[in-house]
């Protein structure tokens, strides 16, 4: 009973919720992309080429972090649920060293993920990360340049009105 109890337990609140986002994220995408396909025009323009990367970049962005959530909880269930039917020491001490923070590793890289797949800040990100020190020497100080300009003079005599 107690076996079939646990078994309940673990389909219910463990594995179910990591299938059910990870093929409803593989749905969702493959819906995205039959519908972006299905509105592509005849005729390839460089707009319509451009929304399409958008949409293979925003798949894919689904998709990484649907994956995160599934890497993150499936040794985990997986885990547990031979921890069921096998009940060993060692087991249970994987699963409280190392994978009991595996969940809690997921949300802490996920904004990461996010940022990845942003441009603006991507390129900021990659530049930090490969050359931090280029952008410690580069600190923009105030440069000051004289400006010579030279003096044209002319030489007319002016006219002087006197109103007697």
């Amino acid at each position: 009973l107690e076996l079939g109890l646990g078994l309940f337990d673990w389909v219910g609140n463990g594995i179910s919720m990591e299938m059910a986002t990870l093929i409803v994220n593989v749905i969702v995408t493959i819906r995205h992309f039959i519908q972006r396909y299905r509105m592509k025009r005849t005729v390839l323009t460089a707009d319509g080429r451009r929304q399409w990367n958008r949409s293979v970049k925003l798949g894919a962005q689904l998709i990484a972090i649907g994956m995160i959530y599934v890497i993150g909880w499936v040794p985990y269930s997986l885990i547990v649920l031979i921890q069921m039917f096998k009940g060993s020491e060692e087991l249970a001490d994987i699963l409280s060293r190392v994978l009991a923070y595996f969940p809690y590793f997921q949300e802490l890289i996920l904004p990461f993920v996010a940022i990845l797949y942003m441009p603006e800040i991507k390129g900021k990100l990659i530049a930090l990360c490969v050359f931090p020190c280029r952008n410690l020497k580069r600190r923009h100080q105030n440069q000051v340049q004289v400006i010579h300009l030279q003096q044209t003079t002319s030489h007319f005599q002016s006219r002087i009105v006197s109103h007697r």
